[in-house]
């Protein structure tokens, strides 16, 4: 979560990537989505659809991947967690 809230939001291979980079102990990409999609589920992250052909998010063909990006409450939580265990 820290590297979502440095950098900003990103797709969920070029975070795997990132934190694969920074020493983030994942397994593998599919690790990576899974604890994504419970950090989703307690509000720290929120995803972003991609963008579907005629330009629009929505309905219809959609072309692209999912980005991810921190929420006010995982930026707090991020923050909190800074002040107990500085990062690396």
């Amino acid at each position: 979560m820290r590297i979502l809230r440095d950098d900003g939001e990103m797709p969920g291979k070029e975070l795997y990537e990132r934190a694969v980079a920074a020493g983030v102990p994942t397994r593998s990409k599919r690790h990576m989505k899974s604890l994504l999609h419970k950090m989703k589920s307690i509000e720290r992250v929120k995803t972003t659809p991609p963008v579907s052909e005629d330009g629009k998010s929505g309905k219809g063909r959609r072309r692209g991947n999912y980005s991810y990006a921190i929420t006010d409450r995982g930026v707090r939580h991020v923050d909190g967690l800074d002040r107990l265990v500085p990062a690396s």
